[in-house]
């Protein structure tokens, strides 16, 4: 369970350095950023007072686009974003 942890608290770091880094892609910023603003936003494809499943489309959708925008992002790119000692362009 801690390694999974590990590994989603390290995707995510990357996803959000990829966000701020000038050199990402602009689909791949537009991605990242829409996954953010839905998974914040009050609206939802499906409302939250569902009977919980209001909460499956941001446990399905939000991972999804991530997974995804994670795809699209350049290999070299996400091995330099995901060193510990990395510069941010």
């Amino acid at each position: 369970m801690k390694l999974h942890l590990w590994k989603l608290r390290r995707e995510l770091l990357l996803l959000w350095r990829a966000l701020l880094n000038s050199r990402t892609p602009l689909r791949v910023r537009l991605l990242i950023a829409a996954a953010l603003l839905y998974a914040i936003s009050p609206f939802d494809l499906i409302p939250d007072w569902l009977l919980g499943l209001g909460w499956l489309d941001d446990l399905v959708l939000v991972p999804l686009v991530l997974a995804w925008a994670r795809r699209q992002l350049p290999p070299e790119l996400a091995e330099e974003l995901a060193a510990p000692g990395r510069a941010n362009g």
